[in-house]
């Protein structure tokens, strides 16, 4: 028995972010608690750096905080890595 099965475009394998909790986040960017993420949030575009799943639940994404801790010097810099973070979650979910 044969099974075709149809190639993935280029599109589907883009890297899919990493969410993780406060307490990871905290540990990627170097700082001790988790508390400092919720020092910082208000300065991070909400949907791009972090998400609030529930009431008790904040996600953080690996890849834009990482873009968020090297911008801190330059908004412009900064301004242009949101507008293509945003392009990029557009295409995955198929926005445009």
């Amino acid at each position: 028995m044969t099974v075709n099965v149809a190639p993935i475009a280029e599109e589907d394998q883009s890297p899919q972010p990493v969410w993780v909790g406060p307490f990871a986040a905290a540990r990627h960017l170097g700082y001790a608690c988790a508390r400092s993420m919720e020092r910082l949030r208000p300065r991070m575009p909400e949907g791009i750096c972090w998400v609030k799943l529930n009431s008790r639940t904040v996600r953080y994404n690996l890849d834009a905080l990482e873009l968020w801790a090297e911008c801190q010097g330059s908004p412009d810099v900064w301004a242009a890595a949101v507008e293509e973070l945003r392009a990029q979650r557009a295409a995955r979910v198929g926005v445009l």
